[in-house]
């Protein structure tokens, strides 16, 4: 009797998301046990100062890959060509660069402004926007098992959700909820965004994280002065005097720990999926049930235990999804991966197999006429010698 659940292709990989989320994980941890995390420009300028250190890793793989990338042409018209076509397509790619920093800020700017007391898991739908932006924009193909692990993580989150009482009260907060709803949608499109521009300009995860963090950096200093005058979102220069040593120790490892999770979610799109992003967002997301279950400040400790179990439970149906384990039942595994490859082995073979009999046939004809040939020429050489 066959397993209803095996493990399937296993990539290297995969080690990439699980370190972007324990990276998220650890961030997000520190930052709870300070007044920090009342100051979301502070804590955006931290991270996007993280991603622009990845500047260094830039400079090294940019200088790495140079002797490798450069062409020699010696046509002078080519060069011409050539130059003005990487011009514009590097023009292309900082616009791109441009307008996932800019979608970045206005998503800060209003989850902190409107969504700050929705704790709804709405980034549950981020697996379906996901699936749906690559099939538009990269032609990917949605199978049956991906449609079932959707599915399911989408029932379970909500499922989740209720046991935790967070759909109380639903239509008086309708307004933020719908907002941040479409903001996930933004979210899943900002990082198909992402995979677009490492695959049709060739950006490392090095140059698209500092490009980010280097325009998200200053957009969000300027946000940082206007909240000085008006009090927008921020009001840490009012309370700058109360932070202490062992604030800006926290924030300073924030900074280290923003830079690891967002460089290995860029690795972790570029090396495997976009959908691998989801493995980074549940670690974050198991971080303040964890917390609260190691130091008891829930009321009802049964509720937490329960969410930190459905919330492995959902991170094992994306790895369903992912195709690290696989659905071995109902024809469900019939299109993954390692299946299709396996077929498309099978078929190559069957056609190599074809191509050696169908040569083995024409050997064979050569063969019979060679030797109907041979035999002809011996019975005319032996009607010549009767004659003679």
């Amino acid at each position: 009797m066959k397993c209803c659940i095996r493990i399937g292709q296993i990539d290297i990989n995969i080690i990439f998301p699980i370190i972007g989320g324990l990276a998220n994980f650890i961030s997000r941890f520190m930052i709870s046990k300070t007044d920090l995390s009342k100051h979301p420009i502070i804590l955006s300028i931290g991270s996007t100062f993280g991603m622009s250190l990845s500047l260094i890793l830039f400079i090294i793989y940019h200088f790495k890959n140079k002797s490798n990338n450069k062409k020699e042409i010696n046509n002078k018209k080519n060069k011409i060509k050539l130059f003005e076509k990487k011009e514009e397509k590097n023009s292309n790619k900082y616009k791109l660069f441009l307008l996932i920093s800019f979608l970045d800020f206005i998503e800060t700017i209003l989850s902190n402004k409107y969504c700050k007391d929705v704790l709804i898991s709405l980034w549950i739908f981020d697996i379906l926007f996901i699936c749906l932006f690559s099939s538009l924009i990269f032609k990917i193909k949605i199978y049956a098992h991906h449609f079932l692990s959707i599915i399911i993580i989408i029932l379970t989150g909500i499922i989740l959700d209720s046991i935790e009482g967070l759909y109380n009260n639903f239509l008086s907060r309708i307004i933020p909820i719908l907002i941040k709803f479409i903001l996930e949608i933004f979210i899943s499109l900002d990082i198909i965004i992402t995979k677009y521009i490492m695959e049709r300009f060739y950006t490392s995860s090095y140059e698209i994280c500092f490009y980010e963090g280097f325009f998200g950096f200053i957009l969000y200093c300027i946000l940082l002065i206007v909240s000085k005058y008006t009090n927008f979102l921020d009001d840490f220069f009012i309370k700058y005097n109360t932070f202490g040593i062992n604030d800006v120790i926290i924030f300073v490892f924030f900074i280290i720990t923003k830079l690891i999770f967002n460089l290995f979610m860029f690795i972790t799109i570029k090396n495997t999926t976009s959908c691998h992003f989801l493995i980074i967002l549940i670690f974050g997301e198991l971080e303040p049930h964890i917390q609260n279950l190691i130091e008891g400040t829930d009321k009802d400790i049964k509720i937490t235990i329960t969410i930190i179990i459905g919330l492995f439970f959902i991170l094992f149906m994306t790895l369903i999804f992912n195709e690290v384990f696989e659905f071995n039942c109902f024809g469900l595994e019939k299109n993954t991966k390692q299946n299709i490859a396996k077929r498309v082995k099978i078929e190559e073979n069957k056609l190599y197999n074809d191509e050696d009999d169908n040569e083995s046939l024409i050997s064979l004809e050569d063969f019979r006429l060679n030797m109907e040939s041979q035999q002809n020429l011996n019975e005319n050489n032996e009607n010549e010698n009767i004659e003679n």
